[in-house]
């Protein structure tokens, strides 16, 4: 289907789909009413048997249903938003999130949680420069810059090939010890490829060399970043 989570997709749409509608009543507006938590449940067991098209045509005539509560919405609309993506159907996903977070019915975290949900549909969206942008208020408003979201975010400006934008999230995932794959350090290398950030390359590059010592090419590829490193200095002045 999508690159971006074919082999979490499951994964995503299940844990939306059965945490969105959270049974427990712990606020007394945060509950379903006998209208709606049968549309709801029905739901569910569609999108646990991965019957999406039947899910969103429940939820979505759930969702017309008069007097619901702004959990209620919240809730469905982020079902309806995890249906939409398992079927492709992405920029519909997104905007069911947008509503979610519109209703008003999410608890501060769980706002943060959609959020994150959306930057990662618009990069599935190949809309990189909306993701990153996304993600980065995402971190301004106090959201944790944690490996897995700094990658995202570094992901997306390498699509958009935003290098400029990539390379202070590259120096951050150097720095926490968050590169651990091949092609992360390639993109590295990239991006640390001039006089001013040889420092990092070359880090990059020895990180390397522990991970993958037994590769010959990349020891020649250190050695030879040293020796330009050394000939850009000695001429810099």
């Amino acid at each position: 289907m999508r690159k971006l989570f074919k082999s979490a997709s499951v994964c995503l749409v299940l844990s939306l789909a059965f945490s969105a509608p959270a049974m427990a009543q712990d606020a007394s507006d945060r509950y379903f009413s006998a209208q709606s938590i049968a549309y709801a449940t029905e739901a569910q067991s569609d999108q646990a048997a991965n019957a999406h098209k039947s899910a969103i045509k429940k939820l979505k005539k759930a969702l017309k249903l008069k007097g619901l509560k702004p959990y209620e919405t919240s809730a469905m609309q982020q079902m309806l938003g995890a249906s939409y993506y398992a079927t492709g159907k992405e920029d519909k996903a997104i905007e069911a999130f947008e509503d979610a977070i519109a209703a008003g019915g999410l608890y501060d975290s769980e706002v943060k949680k959609a959020q994150i949900n959306i930057a990662q549909l618009n990069i599935a969206a190949k809309n990189y420069d909306v993701a990153a942008a996304q993600l980065e208020a995402y971190f301004r408003q106090g959201g944790e810059q944690n490996a897995k979201l700094m990658k995202l975010v570094f992901t997306a400006y390498m699509r958009e090939k935003n290098y400029a934008g990539a390379l202070p999230w590259a120096e951050k995932m150097l720095d926490r010890g968050f590169v651990t794959t091949r092609p992360e350090y390639n993109n590295l290398l990239f991006l640390f490829n001039s006089p001013e950030k040889r420092t990092q390359q070359i880090r990059a590059a020895n990180r390397m060399l522990q991970l993958w010592p037994e590769d010959a090419e990349l020891r020649a590829q250190v050695e030879g970043l040293k020796r330009r490193a050394e000939y850009e200095a000695k001429t810099a002045g």
